[in-house]
């Protein structure tokens, strides 16, 4: 299977796919405008994580398509030892960015991941079994220690955002901010900057578009 994308900007496509990795199968929220200026991949660990709501109505304003994408089925959620089994969310990532480059990605279209927590920490790890098909990274409040052995490897620009509050998970992405080789960049946020409706600040939000828009981005479609 392979999208064609039409050329009428009041066109969406939208439908739950089911993508086979290994013996599983796993599922995949599609939404995207045609043409999209670009794709982003958020990998789900947990279907009990926040909608993001503000977030994807944004994106998908903006003319991103946002692939949802389930690293486990939904027993396997409930196993506390897959979620945190990093090696296997990764593999399991590898091979649904395999499905999305088939079939939705084309010459004038951009990839992009999108991850919180430890779905972010598998999306950098995830990005450097890929040459240059991931264009950008956005990782929020990711315990990046877990990675550190991979980071000299990333060569996707990567935006970094934490909790000011969550001191631990400042000093590690600090860190990893010095030992990322590729772009990079860490934003902080402020605690009294957090909508508490919402699972992304305004100014996540703000950054996350500025950092799509410039690296994902499709002239074409920027301009248009």
């Amino acid at each position: 299977m392979s999208i064609h994308y039409g050329k009428s900007y009041n066109c969406y496509i939208n439908f739950l796919a089911k993508i086979e990795v290994a013996d599983k199968t796993l599922t995949a929220q599609v939404n995207i405008p045609t043409p999209p200026k670009g794709l982003i991949i958020f990998p789900k660990v947990s279907s009990s994580a926040g909608s993001n709501v503000t977030l994807f109505n944004t994106l998908l304003k903006n003319r991103y398509g946002i692939i949802t994408a389930n690293l486990l089925s939904a027993h396997e959620q409930t196993i506390q030892s897959l979620s945190n089994n990093l090696s296997l969310l990764t593999e399991r990532l590898v091979e649904i960015t395999k499905w999305v480059n088939r079939v939705f990605v084309q010459d004038h279209v951009k990839l992009a991941y999108f991850g919180d927590c430890q779905a972010g920490i598998a999306a950098i790890k995830a990005s450097t079994y890929f040459d240059n098909s991931i264009k950008a990274i956005v990782c929020k409040d990711g315990k990046t220690d877990f990675v550190k052995k991979e980071l000299k490897n990333v060569h996707s620009p990567t935006l970094l955002m934490v909790d000011r509050t969550e001191k631990q998970i400042v000093s590690m992405n600090r860190n990893a901010f010095k030992n990322i080789t590729s772009v990079d960049k860490l934003l902080v946020i402020g605690k009294n900057q957090f909508d508490h409706l919402q699972d992304f600040s305004e100014a996540e939000v703000k950054e996350s578009i500025d950092w799509l828009d410039k690296y994902i981005s499709t002239e074409e479609l920027a301009i248009a």
